[in-house]
């Protein structure tokens, strides 16, 4: 088994428990690897990986520090399916369930199989352009805005081919349920449980009258 470690950049603390940490797994014979994404070199003794990389040469991937740090990994290995551990080294812990004084307790119970896999969605998000297309998966949420001078926008939503909804806004948020707790709640929308196979559309600054 080979573990990947994502450690919030310019954070001493989660460098150190990291170190401790890879050093455990190293006592038992996991190889461990330090996602090199912001031109860090790895502690002394470990193998760096290049953050697009890294899906291809870890079986676990580490986060240590808040939500964003684990949304950058979930951004890293993409759709490889590729576990994510959170360690809660930040301000925000809604996807980082583990604080610093579980962090051991947590790699070492990952590494023996006995922490339970939660499957989360994610959306796989198009942008079409003339000639172009580009393609992204979000674990979080898309939003549809504009650059430049602010104004109303004309937005439809459609499922299956069938409008569902129509939206005169500055945008329009498009959240998993991971994401529910977000930019799309700071935006007015509901909150959904983890498990639920949906998808909430909240616009921005709807217009009203």
């Amino acid at each position: 088994m080979r573990f990947g470690f994502l450690v919030r950049h310019g954070s001493p603390e989660s460098s150190g428990i990291a170190r401790v940490l890879a050093e455990s797994l190293n006592q038992r014979g996991i190889e461990v690897f330090f996602v090199n994404d912001y031109g860090e070199p790895p502690p002394a003794g470990y193998a760096s990986a290049a953050g697009n990389e890294v899906a291809a040469q870890v079986d676990v991937l580490v986060c240590l520090g808040g939500d964003g740090t684990f949304l950058h990994g979930a951004s890293l290995v993409g759709d490889r399916e590729v576990p994510l551990l959170g360690l809660n080294l930040g301000s925000l812990g809604f996807l980082t369930p583990y604080a610093a004084a579980e962090a051991q307790t947590a790699v070492i119970d990952a590494a023996a199989g006995r922490l339970e896999l939660q499957e989360r969605m994610r959306l796989d998000v198009a942008l079409l352009k003339v000639g172009h297309r580009e393609s992204h998966s979000a674990l979080n949420e898309a939003v549809i805005t504009q650059r430049g001078m602010a104004r109303l926008l004309d937005l439809s939503a459609s499922l299956n081919g069938e409008s569902i909804a129509t939206y005169k806004a500055d945008g329009l948020i498009i959240s998993t349920p991971t994401g529910s707790t977000a930019y799309s709640l700071a935006a007015g929308g509901p909150i959904l449980t983890p498990d639920l196979e949906a998808i909430v559309l909240t616009p921005i600054c709807p217009h009203t009258l």
